[in-house]
């Protein structure tokens, strides 16, 4: 740690995730140079054995020339690509345009991001609308959900793939979400919420109550 609060050493990305796994490592003191930063997830992309990532060295930020990359990798869908060869184009091939989650995705696309030209066109269009589908398809117990089309269109926009695209959001919707946090009924989102207004609901009442109290108590 040197004067200016910036963390520098030469090291691999194994001794670097080590470092912060034992230490109690604050990061609102200390700020990582952004070489070591870039050299840390180069690394990570570049090692055979994938660490487990903790939460707060993804916090320290991913540079955007290799934020695609890791986004695939720490998302797993870089994993399911390798291990599911040929099956998502085997899968839009089922699409059939009758389906109802099909007949509603169809209604809810013209509505997703207006303001970007790719979706005013018919291929931007279609390919949102194929990887909202084969998601459908592929996950009937979840089908589609209303939201699910701004998270695919903003994949689509970062510049990923559409198998890409669909290997994210099934990950996403399946492992990396809370339980039920895309169903029909949205019970999982409905439950974070409810916690998420609680507590922020809670922080206003004590910071009213504090600059109340501090001028009429």
């Amino acid at each position: 740690n040197n004067n200016n609060n910036t963390l520098k050493f030469n090291s691999n990305s194994t001794n670097i995730v080590n470092y912060f796994k034992k230490s109690e490592f604050t990061f609102n003191h200390i700020k990582l140079s952004n070489e070591l930063i870039f050299e840390f997830w180069q690394n990570y992309l570049t090692s055979t054995n994938k660490l487990e990532i903790p939460l707060h060295v993804i916090c320290i930020g991913i540079p955007v020339t290799l934020r695609k990359q890791v986004w695939l990798q720490l998302s797993g869908a870089a994993q399911k690509i390798e291990q599911n060869s040929g099956f998502y184009q085997n899968l839009i091939q089922t699409i059939c345009e009758d389906n109802s989650e099909v007949k509603l995705i169809e209604k809810d696309i013209r509505r997703t991001i207006p303001e970007q030209e790719l979706f005013t066109t018919a291929e931007g269009l279609q390919r949102l609308k194929t990887v909202l589908s084969a998601f459908a398809i592929n996950n009937p117990a979840i089908g589609y959900c209303q939201g699910m089309n701004f998270v695919a269109a903003s994949l689509i926009l970062y510049g990923f793939n559409d198998e890409e695209c669909f290997w994210i959001l099934c990950n996403l919707a399946e492992y990396i979400l809370p339980c039920q946090f895309y169903t029909p009924c949205l019970s999982g989102l409905l439950t974070e919420l409810k916690f998420t207004i609680n507590d922020k609901c809670r922080m206003v009442y004590f910071s009213i109550y504090k600059i109340w109290s501090s001028k009429f108590l």
